[in-house]
Formats: structure tokens, C-alpha cells, sequence
């Protein structure tokens, strides 16, 4: 058969799904990737994808999506999948790819005027929701319990960013393996540390764990700003803010001894390199958006109230010492 899975969420979010691509593509399937563009790089990486197709999310672009919709129509698509919750758009590409089978999860929001138009002509209820997103993308795929339970997230960097990163190396006067990787932020401020807990956190960090500290943000405005204000009159072996590409950030996550991050993209790729390391998590639900079969140890807010802010930075530098690839002062 001829796959198309959509993914249209985050690119964290289609990192969560590589499980299942490789799940279809083991049944011998011939699976494509309609995902954003972020996603598109990340997963041009994963060996055995027919076809990866980038497509901004909120944009609508007439000759480019009828020049994608003609392309569609002519690989005769058996089966479309929407993975995560199924919003107008994925479905109307599910649709729109002409596959008979358009299968994706039941979303209660998704708009009843629509349903009757059948861009989704097979609603699959996942019978236990609170399960990890994983599994849910699993289901969806058609594994059972037995071969789910054999399925891991898979992220590789791009080759010319892992020679990028020796010259980054180099260039530090670093060692693979030999750094700690802090990245601040993730792609909603609700999910960041306060920057006093961060100040903190460094400044302790920095005394009591034996190796060098990389802290990175993504591109976004208020990343950058948020980074002027944790690391000003502070000082750090080196500092990425907004500067990487997503390859880029990969083989910085791949080389370091062990990562610290929000609930984001790049923990989502230290899961699938087993890195080892800490994730923080306020409101989300880590038993659905967690790192998925990873080194990484979750720690939650112990007050939903406070969010982030419950969460001590003096926890996480002790959490952090027991990890044997820091070593301690």
C-alpha cells in the first residue's frame, strides 16, 4: 500500500510519530510524510521514507498546493493517516490525497458541519487516551500491544552537521560527551523555567557539576529575549541562542554527556538519541508528551498552580550529579 501520514503539530510532534512510520514501512508499506518544515529536515534523515513533504503550517499557497495536490493524484495514495488530534486542515489533505481509506483518531472539536463531507471516512476511538501519544500514533498504524512495546522514537543528524559539529568542537575546545547541553527554552513561554530559577540553577550548576555547560534557545523572539535576562552578568562555556539549524541542534544534543530541556523538540531528540538526562514539565501531561523509552527522567511541578516555578533549581543540579556522565566537583 501507499502511505501518506500527516502530521501537521510541531516538530517535536513528528518525532512522535517515527515509531509508527517505521511500524508501516516493516508491513512493507511505502510511506510518505506530509509534515512542517522543521519536521521535513528532521525526518529526510530517516532511511526507508518514500517521499517527505514540507508544508507550513497556516499558510495556503495557490499554485504550490495545487502543484502538490496534482503530485498526490498521481502517486495513487491507498491510505491517508492524521496523526494527533485531526483538525480541518490534515483532513482536508487526507482528502485531497484521494486515498481511499482516510483514517485518524476521533476528535470530538473537529467541526460537525464537516463530518459529513467524509474527509475522514474512518474515525478510530483509541480505547485509552491518557496513554502515551506513541501508542496512540501505533494504534492508529495498526500495531498491536506485543510490537508497540518494540518500538522506539529513531533521530539522526544530517552528516554535514555531525562534521559541523567536530569543527564545533574543536573550535570550544570541547569533547564529545564531555559537555552538559541546557536548552532554555521551548516553543511556548508557559513552558519555560522562571529566569530566577534559571540564574540560579547556573550558577550552582556551574560549581558543583564537572563538566561544561552549552545552553541553546530556538529562533523565536522571545526566546532570545528570555535568554538576555537568564544569563546576564552570568558566564557559560558557550552559548547557541536562536543561532542553530535543526541539524545543527541535533548533533549538539548527540555529542553532549547528558541534556537538560522543557517539554520541546530538542527532548524529544535526546530521547530518540538516548542521551541521557532531565526533563522539566509544568501543565503538560508527561504520561502522553513525555520522552518516550528514554534515559531521560521527568521531573513534574509538584504544584499545578505554580507550574514551572515549583520546580527547584537546587532539585534538578542534585538530579543532575547522579548522572554518571557529568561526574561531580
Amino acid at each position: 500500500m501507499r502511505v501518506l501520514a500527516i502530521q501537521l503539530n510541531q516538530p517535536g510532534d513528528a518525532i512522535l510519530t517515527t515509531p509508527a512510520l517505521r511500524w508501516l514501512m516493516q508491513q512493507g508499506h511505502e510511506v510518505h510524510a506530509m509534515v512542517q518544515p522543521i519536521s521535513a529536515e528532521l525526518l529526510r534523515t530517516m532511511d526507508g521514507l518514500a517521499g517527505v513533504h514540507p508544508l507550513p503550517r497556516g499558510s495556503f499557497q495557490v499554485s504550490r498546493d495545487i502543484h502538490r495536490w496534482n503530485f498526490f493524484r498521481a502517486v495513487h495514495f491507498d491510505w491517508a493517516l492524521v496523526f494527533s488530534r485531526c483538525s480541518e486542515r490534515p483532513a482536508l489533505w487526507a482528502w485531497l490525497s484521494r486515498a481511499p481509506q482516510r483514517s485518524a483518531l476521533l476528535n470530538e472539536n473537529f467541526p460537525k458541519l464537516l463530518r459529513p463531507l467524509r474527509m475522514i471516512n474512518q474515525w478510530r476511538r483509541y480505547p485509552a487516551w491518557p496513554v502515551h501519544v506513541v501508542e496512540q500514533h501505533l494504534a492508529l498504524a495498526g500495531a498491536n500491544a506485543e510490537e508497540a512495546a518494540q518500538s522506539r522514537l529513531e533521530y539522526t543528524p544530517a552528516v554535514e552537521a555531525i562534521g559541523w559539529h567536530a569543527e564545533w568542537l574543536r573550535e570550544h575546545g570541547l569533547t564529545s560527551q564531555g559537555y552538559l547541553h541546557f536548552h532554555l527554552t521551548a516553543r511556548w513561554p508557559s513552558k519555560c523555567w522562571p529566569v530566577g530559577h534559571v540564574r540560579t540553577f547556573l550558577q550552582r550548576a556551574q560549581k558543583e557539576l564537572a563538566c561544561p555547560i552549552v545552553v541553546s534557545t530556538g529562533p523565536a523572539e522571545f526566546e532570545k529575549q528570555y535568554a538576555a535576562q537568564s544569563l546576564d552578568g552570568l558566564s557559560v562555556a558557550v552559548t547557541e541562542i536562536g543561532t542553530l539549524a535543526p541539524h545543527q541542534l541535533g548533533a549538539i544534543i548527540a555529542g553532549a554527556g547528558a541534556f537538560l530541556g522543557m517539554d520541546s523538540m530538542p527532548m524529544h531528540l535526546a530521547a530518540a538519541l538516548q542521551i541521557p538526562g532531565i526533563a522539566l514539565f509544568g501543565s503538560t501531561n508527561a504520561d502522553q508528551w513525555g520522552p518516550w523509552r528514554a534515559k531521560i527522567e521527568v521531573i513534574r511541578t509538584p504544584d499545578a498552580a505554580q507550574r514551572m516555578a515549583a520546580i527547584a533549581p537546587e532539585l534538578v543540579v542534585e538530579r543532575l550529579r547522579s548522572l554518571e556522565a557529568l561526574g561531580v566537583k
